[in-house]
């Protein structure tokens, strides 16, 4: 093998090691950020399954939560409550 291809397989192998070593941490960061959205959804759910927005005799829902400066759920998934 001439020195040029010997260059060439080194440099391949850097990449590869470099390429590898990159998928590792995106996996990483990947597996990190689904175990926060799961836990994030879970807290969601267990926020909107004790106190449902807009329904009778729950205690006031948006409007005590708007009273307390606490942000609600709206009907239309944009995290404000609408005042009225």
């Amino acid at each position: 093998m001439d020195a040029r291809t010997q260059e060439s397989i080194r440099k391949t192998y850097a990449d590869l090691s470099s390429q590898q070593t990159l998928m590792q941490r995106r996996e990483a960061e990947q597996a990190a950020l689904r175990a926060e959205f799961d836990e994030t959804l879970a807290r969601y759910r267990e926020l909107k399954g004790d106190a449902p927005a807009g329904r009778a005799g729950n205690g006031g829902g948006a409007e005590a939560a708007a009273d307390s400066g606490e942000r609600t759920e709206a009907s239309d998934g944009t995290g404000t409550a609408s005042q009225g």
